[in-house]
């Protein structure tokens, strides 16, 4: 006599292979949701964490932006010789001036 699993699709010999069959598969379904849930948790701390340094990178350009504007209202400009290799003007830096 043959025993069907409906959830494998599948026929075993034994009723006990067949339950046995079932139990290791849903516990690898369980095991695949919580790998899955806390993947999902990570990405969304991981987004958070670089929306956060967004929010930082464009309050610190606006400051740059303000204190640059002041510097120039009072002294007619602002000269910067560019040595660093870690800091390096973007054309949307001077195209922000007009």
């Amino acid at each position: 006599m043959k025993y069907y699993s409906e959830i494998l699709n599948r026929a075993f010999d034994s009723e006990k292979e067949c339950l046995k069959a079932e139990k290791e598969h849903e516990e690898n379904v369980i095991a695949q949701k919580k790998i899955a849930e806390t993947a999902a948790k990570q990405r969304k701390a991981r987004a958070q964490e670089v929306e956060d340094a967004l929010l930082k990178v464009q309050e610190a350009k606006e400051n740059y932006m303000k204190v640059l504007q002041a510097f120039c209202k009072d002294y007619g400009a602002f000269h910067y010789s560019w040595t660093s290799d870690k800091v390096k003007p973007s054309l949307l830096d001077f195209l922000n001036w007009f």
